[in-house]
């Protein structure tokens, strides 16, 4: 007997109903994996849009701050130690001044407007 959803969907009245389910299944297997990882390229690419537009506002405000800033508040009056992290601080490696080779004593104090290396572990 002949029912109204079978004329509808298109299936032959001789192919059996629980091939049509095998067949559903298959195809959903093989396309699930495929639409999954779409869905997670398009969330990382929001991601790394994301990160790549803070990164670009961030350096946009540090210089526009860098280069109102004069005297006192200039970044090139601030003092090194007071601008570093309390753990590179705590652990720190290797500091050299420009122009003394490494593993000479360094000048005590040292000058104030050397440029120091910082190596150190957080």
């Amino acid at each position: 007997m002949l029912t109204i959803t079978k004329i509808l969907d298109g299936t032959p009245s001789h192919v059996k109903h629980s091939r049509q389910k095998g067949q559903s299944l298959l195809e959903m297997a093989l396309v699930t994996p495929l639409l999954f990882i779409m869905v997670i390229g398009i969330v990382e690419i929001g991601w790394f849009a994301n990160n790549y537009l803070t990164l670009l506002e961030v350096t946009r405000i540090g210089a526009r701050t860098g280069t109102v800033l004069v005297d006192a508040l200039s970044p090139l009056a601030w003092d090194d130690a007071a601008s570093l992290h309390r753990e590179v601080l705590l652990h720190m490696g290797v500091v050299e001044y420009e122009g003394i080779p490494n593993g000479d004593p360094v000048p005590d104090p040292a000058p104030a407007r050397d440029n120091r290396y910082t190596m150190g572990e957080i």
